[in-house]
């Protein structure tokens, strides 16, 4: 599950602006618990282009309901695939407002008794499916005010919306939309390196307004180099969310709030060479234009601290895997699993190129980026089991 920026930039420039940087060992493998060194995945399954309705196109998420049922969002269309064979056996969702049709999907989320929810940010809505694929509630989001910007990140099994608020970048505040869904989650753009400042809960149990303040993701169009986004999953009946920049990941659930540290990231200040390395990469793949727009972003906004982690995959089998930031020694991507507890299982090393979405308890789902940028939806096996 991916979150949308503020601003945008050429999709190329972007990935190398969210992208890791690597060539470091003491960055990486060597930093890790008890020199925990990375296993290495190999690929599994490779869904054929024939199995879908329609060529894809975007890929905007996929969900592992359980090991054996995957799910995955293109647009207004979804696709289960079974997740032993890797065979697409039913599409579903087209174009459109009524039950079970969409506009955009834009994220997708294995709920409890295999069911399945999914958002749609054009027509604001979460349309939740049983285990039987079929639409069994619709909730429509109230649109954010003038100023606001209002993105729903995932839903709770008691239909409670968790959201990231987002300041305008003119200045505007989003106070309205506060405490109108609880949970809320609000972020606030400002200036500067990300901080952690976290409220907690109130004396009902609810989240009031979480902010983390001191994100910034673009200066005009151009995405800042380096740049943090905070990370928020759900579970049944919690709530996870990291700054990214810190080794650890908060879980809420109930009346309680736990920060749990997760030993083994590669944490490091950025550098100069880093910065360089950056610029002359872009530089030469889009221009002397993109790469003095990159430049205009570094110098107005420099960061001093790389983010420890991309992403988090809550696994079928309870766990989490942590996405590194920062690459592996031979260019790799690398992903740590942890308890629920913050004790580290394993790191496994998957290919550059693709990017993984969704975890069961032996396999990496996600995709493969071609030539030709066409996504193709792929499965790593997860060794050491």
């Amino acid at each position: 599950m991916m979150n949308a920026t503020r601003g945008w930039a050429p999709i190329g420039v972007f990935v190398f602006l969210t992208g890791s940087v690597g060539g470091c060992k003491s960055n990486n493998a060597a930093d890790l618990e008890n020199d925990l060194e990375p296993l290495h995945s190999e690929l599994v399954v490779a869904v054929s282009d024939e199995d879908y309705t329609t060529p894809l196109l975007t890929v905007t998420g996929i969900a592992a309901v359980n090991d054996s049922s995957i799910v995955v969002g293109d647009r207004e269309y979804l696709y289960h695939i079974d997740g032993n064979t890797g065979k697409v056996d039913r599409s579903f969702g087209r174009s459109g407002d009524g039950p079970g049709e969409f506009k955009r999907i834009t994220w997708l989320q294995s709920m409890p008794g295999d069911s399945l929810a999914v958002y749609d940010n054009v027509l604001h809505r979460i349309t939740l499916f049983g285990g039987d694929l079929k639409v069994v509630r619709i909730t429509t989001i109230a649109r954010a005010g003038l100023g606001q910007e209002v993105r729903p990140q995932c839903i709770l099994s008691d239909g409670s919306i968790v959201e990231l608020a987002v300041d305008d970048w003119r200045g505007n505040r989003g106070g309205m939309n506060e405490g109108r869904f609880q949970p809320s989650l609000k972020l606030r753009v400002s200036n500067g390196d990300s901080t952690y400042n976290l409220t907690q809960l109130d004396d009902l149990g609810r989240w009031v307004v979480v902010r983390t303040e001191g994100y910034i993701r673009s200066l005009l169009n151009t995405v800042i180099p380096f740049s943090a986004f905070p990370i928020v999953r759900c579970s049944a009946a919690s709530v996870l969310w990291s700054d990214a920049v810190r080794p650890s990941v908060t879980i809420a659930t109930g009346a309680t709030a736990t920060e749990v540290p997760l030993p083994g990231l590669p944490a490091r200040e950025i550098s100069p060479a880093d910065y360089s390395r950056l610029v002359d990469s872009v530089g030469t793949a889009f221009g002397p234009g993109i790469r003095e727009g990159v430049e205009n972003a570094a110098a107005n906004v420099p960061l001093s601290v790389m983010p420890v982690m991309k992403d988090v995959l809550l696994s079928t089998d309870h766990t989490m895997w942590v996405v590194h930031y920062v690459r592996g020694s031979d260019g790799s991507k690398l992903l740590a699993q942890y308890t629920m507890k913050g004790i580290l299982r394993r790191v496994v090393a998957v290919p550059i190129r693709f990017t993984p979405l969704a975890a069961t308890s032996t396999r990496f789902w996600g995709t493969w980026q071609n030539e030709q940028g066409i996504p193709e939806v792929r499965a790593y096996g997860i060794p050491g089991q």
